[in-house]
């Protein structure tokens, strides 16, 4: 799961929000600030399965940063899961 905190909507709103366009550029702002970065970090291992993921606000470097809570699945039960429902 990925949740975002308060700020982190308030940050995206403001991100992809122009005044000329209203909210068409929220799109691009959830790919660029949230799915391309989130990607990358989940390709290199930063996140396991069963890891809630939040998205919050840096305020000191006005940026989206991730982490995670929750437990994540041992690799054991996840080769069971997939096993199982073949």
């Amino acid at each position: 799961d990925v949740e975002l905190t308060s700020e982190a909507r308030d940050w995206l709103a403001n991100a992809g929000f122009d005044l000329d366009f209203g909210a068409r550029p929220l799109q691009r702002a959830l790919q660029k600030h949230v799915e391309s970065p989130l990607s990358v970090s989940l390709l290199g291992g930063e996140f396991s399965a069963g890891e809630t993921i939040i998205v919050d606000v840096d305020q000191e470097e006005d940026k989206l940063v991730f982490r995670s809570v929750g437990e994540a699945i041992p690799a054991q039960e996840l080769e069971k899961v997939s096993t199982d429902s073949e």
